[in-house]
Parts: C-alpha cells; structure tokens; sequence
C-alpha cells in the first residue's frame, strides 16, 4: 500500500480529495436540514481532508527520510573504503625514498625495476613502516566492520 502512495502520490492524494469533498457536498446539499448544521459538515469535511493530507504528507516524509539514510550510508560507505584503500598507498609514495619498500611489499605485482632507492635514512623507514602498518591494520578493521553495515550492494567484503 505504501509503495503505491508513493508512485502516484500526487493523482492519489487529487483523486482522494476531490471525491471526498464531492461526495461530502452533495450529500450535505441532499439534506433537509438547517443552513448552520450543513456548515457544520462542510467544516467537519474540511477537517477529515486535512487529517488525511497531513497523514500523506508523514507517510511521504518518512520514505523521504529512509532514502536520505540510505543514501548517506551508501555515501560513507563509499568514502571510507577509498579513504582507507587509497590512503595509505597514496602516503608511502609520497614518502619516497623511505616507504618505497613497504610499497614494493604490497603491490607485489607491479614492476619495481629501476626505481629502488639506494640511499636512504633507515629509522625513518622502521619509523614508515610501522605508522604504515598500523593504517593498514586499521583500514582492514574499517574494511571488515564496512562490509558488515554496506547498503551499497557492492558486496564490501566478499
């Protein structure tokens, strides 16, 4: 039922109202009654429009919201699995000559030849590689807890 409000949500809501106050007037037109208890009804029909409107309008803002979230999910989804896959690599190059070898170690499938420091200052490197390795630990952390909560179907952690 839901779904349906939502595709024809502006012909539904038209078509709803104008058959309630049609249907609400000729039958308060059709009786014999006094002139102040037929404005009585029309002002009662009024109020019924308005219920059902401002019902509407909370079923409306409620998917409204639900795709919100989702979409903002989706979104840092997004950006912490390339802040976490991209960060780390985009780091170690640029900490050349230092974080080339921990680079080298993980993109073994790239061709390193001839780009191989040699020279270069070695607690800096220990000093790389460990602050590297903590991010990689963290970003594989954020990666599994990510996979877990992605509504992006893009299958995170398959």
């Amino acid at each position: 039922m839901t779904t349906f409000l939502i595709d024809y949500n502006l012909y539904f809501i038209l078509l709803a109202v104008v058959t309630i106050i049609v249907v609400g007037f000729i039958f308060v037109k059709r009786l014999n009654t006094e002139k102040d208890r037929k404005l009585e009804l029309i002002i009662g029909i009024t109020a019924g429009v308005s219920i059902i409107m401002v019902m509407y309008n909370l079923i409306l803002n409620t998917h409204s919201n639900n795709r919100v979230e989702e979409n903002r999910t989706a979104h840092i989804t997004l950006e912490n699995i390339q802040r976490n896959w991209l960060s780390p690599q985009i780091e170690l190059s640029q900490a050349y000559p230092e974080g080339f070898f921990l680079f080298k170690s993980m993109t073994p499938d790239v061709n390193h030849d001839g780009f191989e420091p040699t020279t270069y200052d070695a607690a800096k490197r220990n000093q790389i590689e460990i602050v590297s390795s903590i991010r990689v630990f963290q970003a594989m952390e954020d990666f599994l807890t990510i996979g877990s909560h992605d509504l992006t179907g893009s299958n995170v952690s398959d």
